[in-house]
Order: structure tokens, then sequence, then C-alpha cells
């Protein structure tokens, strides 16, 4: 199975391109083009870093099922799509992939963060470049 058809599995339309965003330093990254114009994240995650990547997912899960979109804060937490089966993820030859709707590169600012309780800045810088 082509990554472009463990994608189609989450219920997106067709894909038109797949391109590589290179700057994670875990998790296989890829930019997904639909013929809708919609755009996605499609990601394999590191067995390497995460043992146990179904229970990652399953916390995700809970975590926007509590969370979701906070209006109060601006801060946008990835809406991971799922499958017919009701999955967040994909288990495909000892891989496991999840999907979300790509968003734009942001900021968002220290005020923000120390709301929350954080400290700094943070940034999502995502760069792709094609890989068909």
């Amino acid at each position: 199975m082509e990554k472009r058809e463990i994608a189609e599995l989450f219920g997106i339309g067709e894909v038109l391109s797949l391109e590589s965003i290179d700057r994670g330093h875990i998790n296989s990254t890829l930019l997904v083009k639909c013929s809708d114009g919609e755009r996605y994240v499609l990601q394999s995650l590191s067995r390497e870093v995460f043992r146990s990547p179904e229970a990652v997912m399953g916390n995700i899960a809970q975590i926007t099922s509590v969370y979701g979109n906070s209006v109060d804060t601006g801060i946008k937490i990835p809406q991971y799509l799922c499958t017919a089966e009701g999955n967040n993820f994909v288990n495909y030859e000892g891989t496991t992939y999840r999907l979300y709707r790509y968003t734009e590169p942001s900021c968002v600012s220290g005020d923000s963060f120390r709301k929350m309780g954080y400290g700094s800045c943070w940034a999502w810088i995502q760069k792709p470049t094609s890989i068909f």
C-alpha cells in the first residue's frame, strides 16, 4: 500500500501529491494535497521514540475531547482524522500513521503561553519539499 492510499483511509478526497516536511526530528511527516484543495499532514510515528504509538494516539484523543480548540488562548490543537473504523491512526506493516488538517505556520505569543503556565514563544514552522 502506498502512502497516498494510507492517507485516503482517513476518508479524505483523492490525493494529488505528497511533499516531505523536513523540519521534524522524531516522526516522518508529509504534506498531503487533495483534489478538493484541502491539505493535510500525514505522519508516521517513530517506534524508537514512542514504544506504543497506539497509546499515544489514545491519549491525544482524550485530550482533544476535553480541550478541543481553546477559544481562551487561541491555540489550535491538531484535530486528528479518524478512519471508517473510528481509529485516529492506521497501522500498516509495523508503522503507525496519523492524519490531521494542515495549519499554516504560526507563532503563539509569549503572553498566551504565560497564561497557560508556560514560558516562552513557540513556533511551528512547516516547509514542505516535494517527493513526487
